[in-house]
C-alpha cells in the first residue's frame, strides 16, 4: 500500500465514521423529541390532576353537606310524621262533632214525637 491509497481508505473511513455518527446524533435527537413530547404530556395530565389536599378538602365538604342534607330528610319526615298526626286528630275530632251534631238530632227527634203523643 502506498501513501495514496493509504490516505484514500482513511478519508474513507473518516467519511464512514461522519456519516454513522450524524446518522446517530439525528436517531438520538429524534428520541430526544420522543422523550420531550412525551415529558410535556405528563406535565400536561399533571396540570389537570386535583392536588391531594384539594382534594381532601372537597371530599370533606361533601361529607358535611351530605350529613346537612340527611339531617334536613330527617327533619322533614318528623314535620310530615306530625302533621300527618295533627290530622289524624282532626279527622277525630270532626268525626265527634258530627256524632255529637247527629246524637242530638235524635235526642231532639225524640222528644218531639214524645211532646206530639201527649
Amino acid at each position: 500500500m502506498n501513501h495514496q491509497d493509504l490516505k484514500a481508505y482513511v478519508d474513507m473511513r473518516f467519511t464512514a465514521l461522519i456519516e454513522s455518527i450524524t446518522d446517530t446524533r439525528r436517531a438520538m435527537e429524534y428520541r430526544l423529541e420522543g422523550m420531550n413530547e412525551f415529558r410535556d404530556s405528563l406535565r400536561d395530565q399533571t396540570i389537570q390532576y386535583v392536588p391531594k389536599t384539594e382534594c381532601a378538602v372537597q371530599v370533606r365538604q361533601l361529607r358535611e353537606e351530605g350529613q346537612r342534607l340527611s339531617e334536613s330528610l330527617r327533619s322533614l319526615e318528623l314535620t310530615r310524621a306530625a302533621v300527618a298526626g295533627k290530622a289524624s286528630r282532626t279527622e277525630v275530632l270532626i268525626s265527634w262533632i258530627i256524632s255529637a251534631c247527629g246524637l242530638l238530632v235524635s235526642i231532639a227527634a225524640i222528644v218531639v214525637s214524645l211532646i206530639s203523643r201527649n
